[in-house]
């Protein structure tokens, strides 16, 4: 059941990252606009407790002003540019800076269209839109990474010095290559772990390689 679903993942992953850059932005424009309205709909109905304004016209009208005006400022931070497989500090960063923008825009749709919504609303908006959207690129970044760690090429690393800490820190980041297991005959480290990984004995791991799908073991050796 597990392997069915990465593997329509993976189908899926590969479809959106080789779809049109402009079929890309548009997905990731109207997932932002869903996130807009899930996030301002829940601040206001934690002040006002009652979801009737749904069909209020002023609300309508201000969740299109509000989510016009966010989605252009996030395409002018070029939030679109890269697909949601990458998320850094700088772009969660201009996401905190959008979202205060867009709370900003609520306050004015408050001021000028629906005079209704509390003035707090805008404070809670805030804080759902920066962690909704913020935590809905993560989620898809780690869906898309569980996704793509099947088709890398699984390795052991034997040896877990200090070369082998150095090829693990070099292939953490790796999209080829993905690290399984740690193996080490030392009797002092063996059960510890490294960088998440249980350090084995070579009897051990033998038992394991089936299981863990290894393709290569790399030797770790320390440089002379």
């Amino acid at each position: 059941m597990a392997y069915r679903f990465l593997d329509i993942l993976q189908k899926c992953s590969h479809l959106l990252f080789n779809a049109d850059k402009r079929v890309k932005n548009a997905l990731q424009m109207l997932f932002d606009a869903l996130v807009i309205f899930i996030a301002l709909t829940a601040a206001i109905f934690l002040r006002i407790e009652t979801l009737f304004f749904l069909s209020n016209p002023k609300f309508i009208a201000c969740f299109v002003f509000v989510v016009v005006l966010t989605i252009f400022l996030f395409a002018r931070m070029d939030l679109y540019r890269s697909f949601t497989r990458y998320v850094s500090t700088d772009v969660v960063v201009l996401l905190a800076v959008g979202s205060g923008f867009s709370a900003l825009t609520v306050l004015v749709t408050n001021f000028f269209l629906a005079s209704f919504i509390p003035w707090s609303v805008a404070v809670i908006y805030a804080a759902l839109i920066f962690i909704l959207v913020c935590g809905s690129r993560f989620v898809v970044r780690s869906l898309f990474r569980i996704a793509g760690s099947r088709k890398r090429k699984r390795l052991a690393v034997y040896g877990a010095g200090e070369a082998g800490a150095q090829i693990l820190q070099t292939l953490k980041v790796s999209q080829d290559y993905l690290v399984r297991m740690v193996i080490d005959d030392d009797p002092k480290i063996r059960g510890q772990k490294i960088f998440g990984l249980r350090i084995l004995d070579i009897a051990e791991a033998k038992k394991k390689f089936g299981d863990f799908e290894i393709d290569t073991v790399l030797l770790a050796m320390p440089s002379i």
